[in-house]
């Protein structure tokens, strides 16, 4: 299937290497528009973030049967799962929506609080997951492993937000389990991708704060 493997990488991956990685900050500039010619906003979003660290841990693997150089990937994976845990990490363990470029977090609605999604963090969880694989004497299983658990349990219990997808009273979403489902299967694809969860508290929280 040389075509698909050639489209991947000359024209998807080379692209997305050129333009996205952020050099200055770490992580990833996603919002570009669909000609791929003007970045519209140097917002940060973490679920894309969390995407990318995954994303890029998992070219790193396939390196070998794609004919790729390893290492700027892993280095990418790495730069955008550390830019999650230090600026969009919250003390309870949830994660921010959106920051700046330099990690700023700060409100989607004014007034309607930092964290907004549980899909942020399950996309971050995912992103976690990728790492320890390149970094596996790092803490990325604990933070994967911990912050999957207590998604699950908000969305089994109701107690979650799911901005931008908000769902209206009375109603499920299927949304919610298909990622859940998706973002744990991942993330123990691999034997011993994640440590045993966190004995108690929330893993390595930070403080990020609105200025």
């Amino acid at each position: 299937m040389p075509f698909y493997r050639d489209h991947l990488v000359e024209d998807v991956l080379a692209w997305w290497m050129t333009h996205g990685p952020d050099t200055a900050h770490g992580g990833v500039l996603t919002c570009w528009d669909n000609t791929g010619s003007r970045l519209v906003s140097e917002d940060k979003y973490t679920w894309s973030q969390g995407r990318w660290a995954w994303l890029t841990a998992a070219v790193t693997r396939s390196a070998g049967r794609l004919g790729v150089d390893e290492g700027p990937f892993a280095e990418q994976s790495l730069r955008a799962a550390r830019f999650v845990r230090d600026h969009a990490l919250l003390p309870d363990g949830t994660t921010v929506f959106v920051t700046t470029r330099e990690g700023r977090p700060f409100e989607p609605v004014a007034g309607d609080g930092l964290h907004t999604s549980v899909f942020a963090d399950l996309f971050a969880a995912l992103g976690w997951s990728g790492a320890v694989t390149l970094e596996p004497e790092g803490d990325w299983g604990e933070l994967a492993l911990g912050t999957l658990l207590r998604s699950a349990e908000r969305i089994s219990d109701g107690l979650y937000r799911s901005e931008p997808y908000p769902v209206a009273a009375g109603h499920r979403s299927f949304g919610l389990p298909m990622i859940l489902v998706a973002s744990a299967s991942r993330s123990t694809e691999r034997p011993g991708m994640l440590l045993p969860p966190p004995s108690s508290g929330p893993p390595r929280p930070t403080s990020p704060s609105i200025t």
